[in-house]
C-alpha cells in the first residue's frame, strides 16, 4: 500500500520539512510574479497604444492648422 503524505510526515525531521515548505512557498511566489508580469506587460501595451493614438491625431491637427495658417498669412500677404 502507498503510504500517504500525512503518514510521511511525522518520519521526517523538521529541516527536511521547512524546506519543503520554503520550496512551495517559492514557487506560488513565482506564479503569483509570472501573473503580475503578464498584467504589467498588458498594461504598458495600452499605455503605448494610447499614446500612439494620441500622438497621431495631434500631430494630423498641427498638420491640418498649418495648412490653415499657410492660408491665413497667404491671404494677409495678397492684400
Amino acid at each position: 500500500m502507498e503510504p500517504s503524505l500525512l503518514s510521511i510526515l511525522p518520519n521526517l525531521s523538521i529541516g527536511v520539512i521547512s524546506i519543503l515548505g520554503l520550496i512551495y512557498v517559492v514557487l506560488k511566489f513565482l506564479e503569483a510574479l509570472d501573473k503580475r508580469e503578464v498584467i504589467m506587460r498588458g498594461v504598458e501595451k495600452d499605455v503605448r497604444d494610447s499614446l500612439y493614438k494620441h500622438l497621431s491625431e495631434s500631430t494630423l491637427a498641427l498638420q491640418e492648422n498649418t495648412k490653415v495658417l499657410s492660408r491665413v498669412i497667404n491671404h494677409l500677404d495678397t492684400n
